[in-house]
């Protein structure tokens, strides 16, 4: 409310004239021109990680980035290898040295994925959120609250990326925000599995000469 003295032709105050001014609009702009410019940050922290990180490494370098912007405390970054098995080259270190299942590993056969919610979302292509009950194998990190996001490329999954434990949970602006950096994410990442998958066609063949 903007609030202006009125005065009468001898020059005395004869009240005043106050002005409302909706400024919701206003606000609404500016929250979103705030977020696009936060996407596009992280956009391009990611981009630059796909580029210029070799490896297996780079998929637990571009976690950190999600993690970090998702507030959340675990996650996992993984891709489907040629049998359809979800590798996660990307576990990270804090819940590596907190997961007391025995035979832990990085690769997980399709035939061990159950009724998970990431195993679900690989195979029915669609995101799951979640704020438990969680139940989970012994010796596994508690789990509090859950999203996860299918990578498809060409409509088939390629891989997956998955937030976990964040305080007071996941909102539906969390769950568009990570899709949308999984939808910027996916040819990238078919990109640097294709060229993997060539790489080791080749070594073999090499050897088999």
């Amino acid at each position: 409310i903007y609030a202006s003295p009125l005065w009468d032709h001898g020059g005395r105050p004869t009240g005043n004239i106050a002005v409302l001014v909706d400024m919701t609009e206003r606000r609404k702009v500016e929250d979103a021109l705030r977020e696009s410019e936060r996407e596009k940050t992280i956009l391009n922290r990611i981009a630059n990680i796909f580029l210029t990180v070799p490896d297996e490494a780079m998929y637990g370098q571009v976690l950190g980035v999600v993690l970090e912007e998702m507030r959340s405390t675990f996650g996992i970054f993984g891709y489907l290898d040629e049998n359809g098995d979800l590798v996660i080259p990307s576990m990270t270190r804090h819940v590596w040295d907190q997961c007391q299942v025995p035979d832990k590993s990085i690769v997980f056969p399709v035939d061990s994925w159950g009724q998970s919610l990431w195993g679900r979302a690989i195979r029915e292509k669609t995101t799951f959120v979640s704020h438990g009950p969680f139940r989970v194998p012994e010796g596994h990190v508690a789990i509090d609250s859950f999203l996860t996001v299918p990578i498809l490329y060409k409509d088939e999954t390629i891989g997956l990326l998955s937030v976990a434990n964040k305080a007071g949970g996941y909102s539906d602006k969390d769950r568009e925000l990570l899709e949308r950096i999984v939808k910027e994410i996916s040819p990238v990442l078919n990109a640097r599995l294709q060229r993997d998958l060539q790489e080791r066609r080749r070594i073999a063949a090499e050897a088999d000469l």
